[in-house]
């Protein structure tokens, strides 16, 4: 008797789901770590340009050039900003992605457990009627056991 699961598709398309949300899942997190390096880049330029412009002390000012680099500083707060808009859209996003994931890893874990316990069943009814054949097996050899040793008494005596 051979173990037959009727659920297979089922469980098979369940689990290419959990595949694809996974997937979703680890672009997601691709993509902040992508941005996080591009907002630390843009921290990073943001305070060397503040370096600079901190330590234009000497000589002449130059109204052009203070102009362009508090625009330039503007522009990459602006960016920071954004990017962290960014982020915190991902973050949800994420998290999001996260409850489906969990959702689709539950669904395809009930289908297993229902195949686990199918193949339980499944197990047992073959166990049981494997000791009812043995079962029967040794009913009839003991029943020609008592047949050969009756006439054998019989013409004893």
């Amino acid at each position: 008797m051979k173990f037959s699961f009727n659920l297979e598709s089922v469980l098979t398309y369940r689990k290419v789901v959990e595949e694809g949300e996974q997937r979703k899942l680890e672009s997601i997190e691709s993509t902040i770590q992508k941005v996080r390096h591009v907002q630390a880049n843009l921290l990073a330029d943001t305070a060397k340009h503040s370096q600079m412009l901190a330590t234009q002390n000497g000589g002449a000012i130059d109204v052009a050039l203070l102009k362009n680099a508090a625009s330039y500083l503007n522009q990459l707060q602006s960016d920071v900003l954004k990017t962290t808009h960014l982020l915190s859209k991902l973050e949800e996003d994420k998290h999001v992605q996260l409850g489906k994931l969990i959702q689709a890893k539950r669904a395809r874990e009930i289908v297993e457990n229902l195949k686990e316990k199918k193949l339980t069943l499944h197990q047992k009814e073959l166990n049981a009627m494997e000791q009812k054949l043995l079962d029967e097996v040794s009913a009839e050899r003991f029943c020609q056991n008592i047949e050969q040793s009756s006439p054998a008494e019989e013409a004893d005596p």
